[in-house]
């Protein structure tokens, strides 16, 4: 849609804000929805399987309208695709990615961070009922890190203009770890959970604004160095991957739940249960998102952004 790198920010900007719109919705009503499919009994299979069944019909419906509401207006590359599409293989195209180094850096946060937010979605109704003791601390809890992650994403796109997208996306990495660590070691302490997803949601927030903008700028890069557009499989290379990580974290959080021994049938659950159930909400988190804090060491591309943009724009004249 674009090639200028502010707008990308901004675009991945709306993207997360509406996405923290549906999460704040999902919030205030999926408890909601399961015990009224399950007759007051949240934990009933049937109960899940309509209520998915019901998210499922508005995910669709969503998708279609946005597909048919989107268009690609950047005409220089649209027109540059359009004249390499019969020369690039799918296999050229993976090959070129590969070597793309800032793409897979990209790829691989995306993948631990949609990992850590489905670990910490789905793990939220556990922690709130067998670890918290109180299944009606979820709403707030949740919604704290959502309201505070809809109103950062506000102001992101100021701080990204000052900063730049990598200082803001890193500074969310080190606000989501202390949120998620302050959520651990804080005990049952209400006002403290709710403050530490405040700060979750802070990291979230700008982290995630941040996140598909870079991505974009991966691809130009990775454009400017192979010669090879990409963007097409660039794109679907990242959103497999999150798909990966939302499949594999609720896999995950099933093994580790039963290896812990526990059972939903219990209204009160072992300790071994509950440190599980910690260990997934908190500690899980904690350990991937330090993963992309590391690999973010290595990801310079904002600087160089503006000599690559000048060297592309050469070769088009040129050519």
């Amino acid at each position: 849609m674009t090639q200028n790198t502010y707008d990308r920010g901004i675009l991945g900007n709306m993207n997360m804000i509406f996405q923290t719109l549906a999460n704040i919705t999902m919030n205030t009503f999926f408890i909601s929805w399961l015990n009224f499919f399950g007759e007051g009994d949240m934990y009933d299979q049937q109960a899940w399987t309509k209520t998915f069944i019901v998210v499922g019909l508005i995910v669709i419906a969503a998708s279609v309208l946005c597909f048919l509401g989107t268009k690609e207006r950047t005409a220089v590359s649209v027109q540059q695709t359009e004249d390499k599409k019969d020369s690039v293989s799918p296999l050229v195209a993976v090959k070129a990615l590969f070597k793309n180094k800032y793409w897979v850096i990209m790829t691989i946060c995306m993948f631990l961070i949609f990992f850590v937010i489905v670990m910490y979605s789905v793990a939220a109704a556990y922690y709130a009922q067998y670890v918290l003791g109180d299944i009606d601390y979820y709403g707030p809890i949740n919604n704290a890190l959502s309201i505070s992650q809809f109103v950062i994403m506000f102001l992101t796109p100021a701080f990204m203009k000052k900063f730049g997208k990598h200082r803001i996306y890193q500074v969310g990495l080190f606000a989501i770890i202390i949120g998620f660590a302050g959520t651990g070691l804080c005990g049952t302490n209400l006002p403290l959970l709710i403050l530490f997803n405040i700060i979750k949601g802070i990291g979230l927030g700008a982290s995630g604004g941040m996140a598909f903008g870079m991505v974009s700028d991966t691809i130009e890069y990775g454009e400017w160095k192979s010669g090879v557009v990409t963007v097409g499989m660039g794109n679907a290379g990242v959103s497999a991957a999150q798909k990966l990580g939302l499949g594999l974290g609720q896999a995950v959080l099933g093994w580790v739940l039963a290896g812990s021994g526990f059972n939903s049938a219990e209204a009160v659950q072992s300790a071994a249960a509950q440190s599980a159930i910690s260990f997934c909400y908190n500690w899980i988190p904690v350990i991937c998102v330090a993963l992309c804090i590391i690999l973010m060491f290595f990801y310079r591309l904002d600087k160089e952004m503006p000599q690559i943009r000048q060297e592309m724009a050469e070769r088009r004249k040129n050519s």
